[in-house]
């Protein structure tokens, strides 16, 4: 991944919580940057208060972040994490338990819009398995969702069809009796304590009331309708964590300011699977019109990925 060869190497950058720019004295982390042969950085980023590795990877540009693949590190130096990125969409992710061993992979696959989500215990036992498609830009489960305990009993088994379930779904306890039931997956939602329907609407109520404060003045007149595509994480305490660009606009100012309006969201309920919160990524369109009271945020909102 990191063997291309490097041809310039770069300054220290200082980041803040979010990866954004800043003064050595207001940083969380510090990133070495080397520009490789064919102008993709190789940067490497650093947690400032001890030093440790919290990534490194390839990417196209920085601040707002456009990577290619990507390895995430705990603060021991084991690795979590490593995301690959295709043509504007997050592809492929495996994420490790601190033994190394292999805890989840996330993988699309055949038709545009098919993820496959696969699970596991430390023990290597199949903790659960689902498939989404994607619905009208949103992933919905689809197929059979079966979930284990850690000795391999069965402990849920749910089908549906475009997120919509099949039945009434069956749950056990370990000794496999029927057991009171309760959805494999909630999502995650905004300005509501529950997901409904519109939970969605209000985050792009919120990105359309708020991006242009991120633009400067002077800049507002002479923009052209552009499109940027933004990826973020809502965590288990349901925060904004991870925002990263994946389709540029042409414009570093709106790059930042679609990323930046993403990371300062507040308000999120996080996502819950077997009714425990946990993280979910997400990839946004943010379309910017040329005036402030007339441009689309939020109309293919896709759930990529759920894990905990």
């Amino acid at each position: 991944m990191l063997s291309l060869p490097v041809v310039c190497r770069a300054e220290r950058l200082y980041c803040d919580k979010n990866m954004k720019p800043c003064k050595a004295r207001k940083a969380a982390y510090y990133r070495d940057v080397d520009t490789l042969a064919g102008g993709k950085l190789s940067v490497r980023t650093y947690r400032l208060k001890d030093t440790s590795l919290y990534s490194r990877g390839v990417y196209m540009s920085l601040f707002p972040d456009k990577a290619d693949t990507l390895l995430l590190y705990d603060e021991a130096g084991k690795l979590k994490e490593q995301e690959t990125y295709g043509a504007n969409d997050l592809c492929n992710t495996s994420r490790y338990y601190p033994s190394g061993e292999l805890k989840a992979v996330s993988t699309a696959f055949g038709a545009k819009g098919r993820r496959s989500y696969t699970s596991w215990y430390s023990n290597k036992q199949l903790r659960y398995k689902y498939q989404t498609v994607a619905v009208s830009g949103i992933q919905e489960l689809d197929g059979e969702v079966l979930s284990y305990y850690p000795n391999g009993k069965l402990k849920r088994k749910e089908r549906y069809v475009k997120g919509v379930m099949q039945g009434s779904g069956e749950r056990y306890d370990t000794a496999g009796n029927p057991v009171a039931f309760y959805p494999f997956w909630e999502s995650p939602c905004y300005d509501v304590p529950s997901y409904s329907p519109t939970c969605f609407k209000k985050f792009g109520e919120y990105v359309i009331g708020n991006i242009y404060s991120y633009v400067d003045k002077n800049t507002r007149g002479s923009v052209f309708k552009k499109q940027a595509l933004v990826s973020f994480v809502i965590g288990p305490n349901g925060k904004v964590e991870r925002a990263r660009l994946l389709q540029s606009t042409g414009s570093h100012e709106l790059d930042y300011a679609a990323v930046q309006v993403v990371i300062d969201a507040k308000g999120w309920t996080p996502g819950k699977i077997e009714g425990e919160p946990t993280s979910v990524s997400f990839v946004v369109p943010i379309t910017i019109n040329p005036s402030p009271h007339n441009h689309t945020t939020t109309n293919a909102f896709g759930a990529q990925d759920a894990y905990n």
